[in-house]
């Protein structure tokens, strides 16, 4: 059966999982981005962040880890001291440093033993104690000094404790609180920490004077902590450590100025395993991780969302004018396209149509392709001339295909595709210099990538081409074939065909036979009939293909779809700078 905690430690662990993915879907966006500068800096904090997760993980339900860090002589060694209920515990005098290695104070050794021993690096020196009844739920730690003349070979090991905490307590002076060099090392941690699980303490308030303290010391160090780290820190606590040491040991000159003094409140909160479940205060550092992270990405691309739009307003610019120049250069071989329309519109026709003016549009059809030179070889005369119109045909023929491949065929394109790739070429630099100042890598300046871009747009520009002009003669194509337009074309040579046949059958039964002239007669009216009909759809494609009336339209669905674009946008450093644009937020 499972018990109340067990199911408490599995839904904390499922969202764990929940957030550690999230991160991770963060981290894989800013691995894409390597174009965009910032998207090193915040993958490697999503690094840490995941880290951190690792950690929050592994002692989900274990004892939670207060760390103290502050820089020299802020009095942090004493505050442990006394947060501890133990003088001496934590080295602490003028000798410099004071602290030389991590320290966990727990109850038990197995306590801290368990928490730290996933962290990379040296593990802390674990100190036991069973006089603080907090140790049963709290592990408290004590860093080296963030600036002390050993510092390089400290830091090091203060990252890893940060990294292994629940709560960081960041302890400054009071005599001296505005400590740049302090406040700059825990910049990139303190975001990392959610609400209370952030305390800053200013140590040795007693030194000040009370009125002083409340009016001017405090609101103006929340003030510098807000523009140093750029966070509001929810517990800003004054405190005297030493006066709340089992044994003070003032020297009369130094001793306190008054007795106001909010160490009760900051040893509840520590000792009081902030106000919760361990599990919990980690779970809320955890979400804080994932919406820190968040929060960051944000905040870089929203110092780069102006730029980034003016790029992509330019690259939009840059492909619409290439596009018209593109079609510019399409259009500038009108009346080839022209003849190869014409013909692929008769080609369509006669696959639709039938009857006697379906036959005709056949014939017709394949006439145009063969070429009118075919007919000289029919007629009768010299062998010579019957030669030369078959040379005449052959290259008719030759000459009407090239004319279909001006509509079918994507390489006739040339002229269209290389105007595009110059005016890509030619206004391309404008584009990458908008995207460099909106910290993208210098190698987007090379054209080369842009060309290749261009290369595929202008490709697609003349599969669309093709399909435009497709789609306008096949719809042009079914209006020309309309039923109602066949049935009235066909309707008179059919009736004279029917009328000649009920003749003649009729004239068979009665034993007599009609004159010859009646079937000339019969034939040339049925030709006239035909040819009429033949005449009217004639008219009807001269009509729709006037003047270049279908490229045109054609030309505008291009303009209006884009020319099949987007193969442009997905070039890599376009690509990039959307992802960035979209993580500032919707527009």
């Amino acid at each position: 059966m499972i018990t109340g905690k067990t199911r408490r430690r599995l839904e904390a662990a499922g969202q764990l999982a929940r957030l550690r993915a999230e991160i991770e879907q963060m981290r894989g966006q800013l691995e894409k981005l390597d174009l965009w500068l910032p998207a090193a800096g915040l993958a490697h904090q999503a690094e840490i962040v995941l880290e951190m997760l690792k950690g929050i993980g592994s002692r989900l339900d274990r004892h939670l880890v207060v760390t103290l860090v502050g820089p020299c002589g802020a009095g942090k060694s004493t505050l442990f001291n006394a947060l501890a209920g133990i003088d001496g515990l934590s080295p602490a005098g003028p000798n410099r440093p004071t602290t030389r290695k991590v320290r966990a104070l727990c109850r038990r050794q197995e306590d801290a033993t368990a928490v730290f021993e996933s962290g990379s690096g040296p593990g802390p020196e674990i100190i036991t104690s069973d006089k603080a009844p907090f140790l049963d739920r709290v592990i408290l730690v004590d860093t080296p000094d963030t600036d002390s003349v050993e510092a390089s070979g400290h830091l090091e090991l203060i990252r890893q404790a940060i990294k292994s905490s629940d709560v960081l307590v960041c302890v400054f002076d009071a005599e001296n609180p505005k400590r740049r060099d302090h406040a700059d090392f825990l910049a990139p941690w303190v975001n990392l920490f959610a609400g209370t699980s952030l305390v800053a303490v200013l140590n040795k308030c007693d030194r000040q004077e009370r009125d002083e303290l409340s009016e001017s010391i405090l609101p103006e160090f929340r003030q510098y902590l807000a523009s140093a780290w750029q966070v509001e820190v929810d517990r800003v606590l004054a405190v005297s450590a030493r006066s709340n040491l089992q044994d003070p040991a003032w020297e009369p000159e130094v001793t306190p100025r008054h007795d106001w003094d909010q160490f009760p409140e900051l040893r509840d909160l520590v000792t009081g395993g902030l106000d919760g479940s361990a599990a919990g205060t980690r779970l809320a550092n955890a979400r804080h991780l994932r919406d820190h992270l968040a929060r960051a990405m944000a905040r870089e691309a929203g110092r780069d969302r102006a730029g980034l739009k003016k790029a992509l307003a330019a690259a939009s610019e840059l492909e619409t004018t290439a596009l018209e120049h593109s079609l510019e250069a399409l259009a500038a071989d009108a009346e080839t396209m022209t003849q190869g329309t014409r013909i692929r519109l008769y080609q369509l026709l006669a696959r639709g149509w039938t009857g006697p003016v379906g036959w005709v549009l056949a014939i017709w059809s394949r006439l145009l392709v063969f070429g009118a030179g075919a007919i000289s070889v029919l007629r009768p005369g010299r062998p010579l001339q019957q030669a030369m119109g078959l040379a005449s045909a052959l290259r008719h023929r030759a000459a009407s295909r090239q004319k279909l491949a001006h509509v079918s065929d994507p390489q006739v394109a040339g002229a269209a595709i290389q105007a595009f790739r110059s005016a890509v070429l030619k206004h391309w630099p404008q584009t990458a210099e908008l995207l460099v100042k909106a910290r993208f890598d210098q190698r987007v300046r090379d054209p080369e990538p842009a060309m290749a871009a261009a290369a595929d747009l202008a490709e697609n520009i003349s599969a669309a081409w093709i399909a435009a002009l497709d789609q306008r003669l096949q719809k042009a194509a079914g209006r020309l074939q309309n039923w109602l337009l066949q049935f009235a074309l066909n309707l008179a040579p059919l009736a004279a065909l029917g009328y000649a046949g009920w003749l003649t059958l009729k004239h068979f039964v009665k034993g007599s036979y009609l004159a010859a002239d009646f079937f000339i007669h019969f034939l040339a009216v049925e030709i006239i009939l035909v040819l009429a009909g033949f005449f009217i759809v004639q008219m009807a494609v001269q009509f729709t293909v006037r003047r270049g009336r279908l490229q045109r339209q054609a030309f505008a669905r291009l303009q209006k779809e884009g020319g099949g674009s987007g193969a442009f946008t997905r070039l890599e450093a376009l690509r990039q700078a959307k992802m960035v644009k979209s993580l500032s937020g919707p527009d």
